[in-house]
């Protein structure tokens, strides 16, 4: 079931349980990197002058905070 899916469904447990593997797998990438090729400049032409750290931070913390106050937003809706 995509992740989409279950959060359409409104099952939070199935939505904590896809995050929470979704999370891993973006860990596990992370971690398989090595620290130079994440903090240096232009390591790869499609990063342009950005680090590779900062897709990682758009792509979990910053996607996260914003995912959080959507979600309590509607919960205050309620």
């Amino acid at each position: 079931m995509p992740f989409t899916s279950s959060i359409a469904t409104g099952n939070h447990a199935d939505v904590q349980k896809e995050f929470k593997a979704s999370y891993k797998k973006v860990i596990k990438t992370i971690e398989g990197i090595p620290e130079k090729e994440l903090f240096t400049r232009k390591v790869y032409k499609w990063t342009n002058n950005n680090l590779l750290a900062a897709y990682f931070v758009s792509c979990t913390s910053s996607h996260y905070r914003w995912a959080r106050t959507l979600i309590r937003k509607a919960m205050k809706s309620k």
